[in-house]
């Protein structure tokens, strides 16, 4: 089965919900998302909570995801 966006990849560098929102949206339909996220000790920190919380799982789901440290 073939999603509407199966044929795009998209780069995720959002932060707050309304960000991975959207981009969650874009996996849903099909698009390879790849989150780049910092790491846990860059002193950001994600306004869903925890990496593993229910609701940054839920914002997230259907993403890959690599930890980038520039």
């Amino acid at each position: 089965m073939s999603f509407p966006l199966s044929d795009y990849t998209v780069l995720d560098l959002t932060i707050a919900r309304a960000g991975p929102t959207a981009v969650r949206l874009l996996a849903d339909w099909g698009a390879n998302v790849i989150r780049i996220e910092p790491p846990p000790d860059a002193g950001l920190t994600d306004v869903t909570g925890g990496r593993l919380s229910p609701d940054s799982q839920n914002l997230h789901r259907n993403k890959e995801s690599i930890t980038l440290d520039l």
